[in-house]
């Protein structure tokens, strides 16, 4: 066996690793998350997948801290959905009739703003499930894709150094 094979066999059990790998992790968090959904989240899911969405998680709640002058606040922020489409995330708010946020209001646009840049994910839809409106909001903030860059890296790291390992221990017992 040539090093070239070797590269060849490393590669595709590296593409293998990681594909079945990631595959489990998001079945997993996906099925713990749908048995927490409330009716109206389930109905918003079957909106946002009729228009083309993958919806990844119900119910996320996000647990944040304050320091106010040597006081701790704690505060949280619930988000109903996470989708995705077209490589994109969003956020997902359900809401039903009356319950419709005016994204003309300033204080309405501060609190989608705030909200896009802690969780950084730059984009909203607000689903009204009696109606099936789905609006979308984008908000530009200068985030830290760095960070998700270097953890994607990471991941890819490691995928190659598990398939080199067992590329090299096969080569190692059947050559």
């Amino acid at each position: 066996m040539q090093w070239t094979d070797l590269l060849i066999w490393s590669a595709i059990i590296t593409i293998l690793v990681l594909f079945f790998g990631l595959r489990t992790i998001r079945k997993r968090r996906r099925s713990a998350s749908f048995s927490n959904a409330k009716r109206s989240q389930i109905r918003a899911a079957e909106i946002l997948e009729e228009s083309g969405f993958q919806v990844l998680t119900f119910s996320r709640g996000y647990s944040l801290v304050f320091d106010v002058d040597g006081r701790a606040y704690t505060d949280s922020i619930k988000v109903d959905l996470v989708a995705k489409k077209n490589g994109r995330h969003y956020l997902v708010k359900v809401v039903s009739g009356k319950q419709v946020p005016r994204l003309s209001v300033r204080d309405t646009r501060e609190a989608v703003a705030g909200t896009c840049a802690v969780l950084d994910i730059s984009r909203m839809l607000f689903v009204d499930v009696e109606t099936g409106r789905v609006r979308g909001v984008q908000v530009k903030v200068k985030g830290r894709r760095t960070e998700r860059l270097a953890g994607r890296l990471c991941w890819a790291a490691a995928g190659c150094l598990v398939g080199l390992g067992a590329s090299f221990v096969l080569w190692w017992y059947f050559f």
